[in-house]
């Protein structure tokens, strides 16, 4: 007859943070009682996959799943938050090229007109419109950064929070 005192009953997880997020997700989860078993660090994409195990018998079972839901909601609105960053400056920086981008154009279909000024004029507008493109992308990404940093600074005191009382409990 075997005995089942040295048997230790995993679950196993997998989750996939992005590169800039990982050292958060790794901190976070070991304080829910996981283990790293396996990570993904190929160059090939902008996320990397851990697999996790703990012990299916860690004390406190119930409050630490809930400890941690609260911690994985947190972990992703500071995901969210942090992609919102660039959406709308891509978003606007895309916009203004768009405009170089038919200005551009239009100086090449009115050069076969006779008015050679009205397409250098066109030209050096959708010139200017691309560097504005660049200057609009700073510039609205650091603005979105100011107004979310504090948000992101607040998710993140959820994580912690949830961190050291799982702490508390597990060990």
């Amino acid at each position: 007859m075997v005995s089942d005192a040295g048997f230790v009953a995993y679950e196993y997880t997998t989750v996939r943070p992005s590169r800039e997020m990982e050292p958060l997700y790794r901190n976070a989860y070991r304080a829910f009682g996981w283990i790293v078993v396996d990570d993904d660090r190929s160059p090939r994409g902008p996320s990397v996959t851990l697999q996790l195990m703990r012990d299916r018998h860690i004390k406190n079972r119930p409050m630490i799943l809930e400890l941690q839901h609260k911690a994985e909601n947190a972990l992703a609105a500071i995901t969210r938050l942090e992609r919102s960053k660039t959406t709308l400056a891509n978003g606007a920086a895309i916009a203004v090229g768009l405009v170089g981008a038919v200005l551009l154009a239009g100086s090449v279909l009115t050069l076969d007109s006779d008015s050679l000024g009205w397409s250098v004029t066109l030209g050096v507008l959708g010139l200017i419109e691309w560097v504005l493109g660049q200057v609009t992308y700073a510039r609205v990404r650091a603005s979105r950064t100011a107004r979310l940093t504090p948000l992101i600074e607040r998710q993140l005191d959820v994580v912690r929070e949830a961190c050291e009382q799982a702490g508390h409990l597990i060990y």
